[in-house]
């Protein structure tokens, strides 16, 4: 597996497990997450493995607590809820549900 570093990169590769959703092949990620207004108290690195539809939404996410260096469920969950709701792939027609590695990596903003 690639790994992945800096801010709002992810591997470009859908790693297949569980109930095998996906097709391997790569999804261009179009933007990134921005996470300006939300409330961060410590620098963190946080692994999401992110569910994507063929429209490019993101639809489901997890965390990886093996790639995620702050056990704040609040802010892991607020920047996940974010990543739905502003980080989109290319629509790739017809394809079936796909998993999407992405690394976000914050800087503490509040004392």
């Amino acid at each position: 597996m690639k790994e992945s570093s800096g801010f709002g990169v992810d591997t470009g590769e859908q790693y297949q497990r569980g109930n095998r959703i996906g097709n391997l092949k790569t999804r261009t990620r179009l933007n990134s997450v921005n996470v300006n207004d939300i409330e961060i108290k410590e620098d963190a690195q946080i692994g999401y493995k992110l569910v994507v539809d063929a429209d490019g939404n993101v639809v489901g996410f997890t965390h990886i607590s093996s790639n995620t260096t702050t056990t704040d469920l609040t802010l892991i969950n607020t920047i996940g809820i974010a990543i739905t709701k502003q980080v989109k792939y290319g629509k790739v027609e017809g394809a079936p549900l796909v998993y999407q590695y992405y690394t976000v990596r914050v800087k503490a903003n509040q004392p």
